[in-house]
């Protein structure tokens, strides 16, 4: 396969766990490959994870069977939505379903990732995820692993392998007279003292009216319901990984693994563009947001929200499995009002526990013009009257130049506040104003006026003090 040249690519597998004969049988889709064009599969991926499932013992869909049926429906999958449904589509008869897909996201840091999703087929619900960072050997750039695209493949497979246990493969030989047909604990993700559904199917004629499954060192009765063992159970234990498992004939028989997790996902948010005056962030211009975890986790779904003032959504991503999130927000672009404004990161990771993360800001990035007038007052002299604008992020400077009407100058002032005025003397009937104003942004308002000069009594008439007259 060829040795990938472009500066990002995020894999997605999608995984569905389901013991059956001790355990799962798995189809492995075709990897699509969208880094390159036209788009097409890689198949040297695809294989690598065939083959390390098969040396574990792992129940694989022969791969031509499945590119036959997957070449007479014409369609080499390239989003999964309703996991059964595909099932039913190519006819296999499936507990799991493995596909992904590589996608181009970042041309400039040439960093990869590599997001594994596991999916349960009964229940549709993703219960596993896993994120992998890692850099090309050709783009040495000290951010990531630094590591070839042969070695990094090697590291997907034996990852995705791994969560199959061998032991629970081991023992298929070993219980002739004990038969299991099928297996699940549902949620496999969950918090201490969160109930557990487990099932379990038993064929080749076994009537004991219970069965004690084993998880780790504690333990949960099975009641024979209609042929089928149940029972609820709630764990009491710390953080880790536990195998489940039942004693048959004195040996035990690997089933499954119960993850406890009760620490919420390691998250970060990161905003360029904003600028920091006093204790208030201002964003002149667009916003660069990147967002992602600071360590793997299993995460189920995510999403990056912009709130306005009234709480109201005016932007929304979202997705499953573990994100990076990295794009450019351009709320003058969108015509946005000015205003305090929020985003909101929260991500839910297999087992319920949710990282939020907030921040909020005030977008101001265009400075009001002020009202601009010429009179006269009545000692003769001109006056000229500026009115007062809202500038939240505070005014840095403000410059006045005063030109005759055929455009030499007369005068410069700066002032330090709006509204104000500046009186001097002048023959003329117009003037020219040229107005500059600063903020401490680095907003700026540089704006030409060409006031008529109004007499003394037109202005008083104006502010409706026409009983001196």
């Amino acid at each position: 396969m060829r040795v990938l040249k472009r500066f990002l690519t995020v894999l997605t597998v999608l995984m569905v766990f389901c013991v059956k004969s001790t355990f799962a049988q798995i189809a492995v889709f075709p990897i699509r490959d969208l880094t390159v064009y036209p788009p097409g599969i890689d198949l040297d991926l695809t294989d690598r994870i065939v083959n390390a499932l098969k040396k574990r013992g792992v129940d694989v869909v022969d791969q031509k069977d499945l590119y036959r049926k997957l070449s007479e429906k014409g369609l080499f999958a390239t989003g999964v939505m309703d996991i059964p449904k595909v099932a039913a589509a190519y006819e296999l008869k499936v507990a799991t379903i493995l596909w992904g897909t590589k996608l181009e996201v970042d041309k400039k840091k040439h960093l990869y990732g590599v997001v594994v999703f596991a999916t349960s087929v009964p229940e549709g619900k993703t219960f596993w995820s896993r994120v992998f960072y890692y850099q090309p050997e050709e783009h040495l750039l000290d951010i990531g692993n630094n590591l070839s695209e042969n070695r990094i493949k090697e590291l997907i497979v034996n990852r995705i392998a791994a969560v199959f246990p061998e032991r629970m493969t081991a023992s298929k030989k070993a219980f002739s007279k004990f038969h299991i047909e099928h297996f699940s604990i549902s949620p496999r993700y969950v918090k201490s003292g969160e109930p557990v559904s487990i099932l379990l199917k038993s064929t080749k004629g076994f009537k004991k009216d219970e069965i004690v499954v084993h998880i780790d060192g504690d333990s949960v009765v099975l009641r024979r319901v209609d042929g089928d063992y149940e029972g609820i159970y709630v764990p009491r234990l710390r953080e880790g990984k536990y195998p489940v498992y039942i004693n048959v004939n004195g040996k035990k028989l690997f089933l499954d693994e119960l993850t406890i997790d009760n620490t919420p996902p390691g998250v970060y948010l990161e905003l360029k563009g904003l600028k920091r005056l006093g204790k208030i962030d201002f964003l002149p211009g667009k916003l660069f947001i990147t967002a992602g975890l600071k360590r793997p986790d299993s995460v189920l779904h995510w999403n990056l929200v912009i709130l306005n003032e009234d709480g109201d959504v005016i932007f929304k991503k979202f997705g499953y499995g573990a994100p990076i999130i990295s794009f450019n927000w351009d709320p003058v672009r969108n015509n946005l009002p000015e205003g305090i404004y929020e985003i909101k990161f929260t991500v839910t990771d297999a087992a319920g526990n949710k990282a939020v993360l907030k921040k909020r800001f005030y977008f101001f990035h265009e400075i009001p013009v002020p009202e601009v007038k010429v009179y006269r007052d009545k000692d003769g002299n001109i006056v000229l009257s500026i009115g007062k604008i809202n500038i939240p992020t505070g005014i840095k400077k403000i410059k006045v130049t005063v030109y005759s009407p055929k455009g030499y100058p007369l005068g410069k002032a700066e002032l330090e506040s709006l509204p104000a005025e500046i009186t001097f003397k002048a023959k003329y009937n117009s003037l020219k104003v040229r107005l500059y104003i600063e903020d401490k942004l680095g907003n700026k308002l540089e704006k030409d006026f060409n006031p008529q000069i109004k007499s003394y009594k037109e202005i008083m008439e104006e502010r409706g003090w026409v009983e001196e007259f």
